[in-house]
Order: structure tokens, then C-alpha cells, then sequence
């Protein structure tokens, strides 16, 4: 099962998705696609490394190394807009404003 596949399982054990509005429920697509391709992203990092040979035969970084830091950034975005931050007293709110969210 795929990084994305298992998250929204996740999320959907714990909040109704027929309830969820639809800006939600594409926010969750979204977010399972980037998951999926930072385990894609991730697995070319761990296969060529994090240096690679560049067309000059110059040893440069690898262009996955970006794309994944890139995909994270907006994966704890995309999160971020469903309120599924790490749980702290800080983000009982915003739990809380997820759950009135799905439930619309």
C-alpha cells in the first residue's frame, strides 16, 4: 500500500468523508498524491544518492533532493488546511475546526 493510500485511510477512519465538504475532499487528494510521489521522490534519492553526475560528468545535487523539500512544504500545507497538524495544545483548535470542517 502506498504512503497516500495508507494516510487517507487513516483519515477517513477517523473523520467521516461523506460528510466532507468537497474543497476537503481535494485537499485530501491532493495531499495522498504529494504523499505518494515523496515516496517515489525518496526511493530515486535512496537508489542514485544525493549527489549525482550532471551532463558534464560534474558531481551536482540531485533534482530530487528539491522536488522532494518542495513536496513536503506543501504537504504539511495541504495538512495544515485540514486542521491534521500534530496534536498540541496549540492545535486543539484547529482539530477542532477540521472536525466542524468534515462534518460540513
Amino acid at each position: 500500500m502506498t504512503a497516500g493510500k495508507e494516510f487517507r485511510a487513516e483519515v477517513e477512519q477517523a473523520f467521516d468523508p461523506a460528510a466532507a465538504s468537497p474543497a476537503a475532499r481535494l485537499v485530501l487528494d491532493q495531499l495522498c498524491t504529494l504523499l505518494d510521489e515523496i515516496e517515489v521522490l525518496e526511493g530515486a534519492i535512496a537508489e542514485h544518492g544525493v549527489m549525482v553526475r550532471g551532463a558534464r560528468g560534474q558531481l551536482v545535487v540531485n533534482p530530487a533532493v528539491a522536488a522532494c523539500r518542495q513536496h513536503r512544504v506543501a504537504a504539511a500545507r495541504l495538512a495544515g488546511k485540514l486542521g491534521l497538524e500534530d496534536e498540541t495544545p496549540g492545535t486543539r483548535s484547529a482539530r477542532r475546526a477540521a472536525n466542524a470542517r468534515w462534518s460540513k
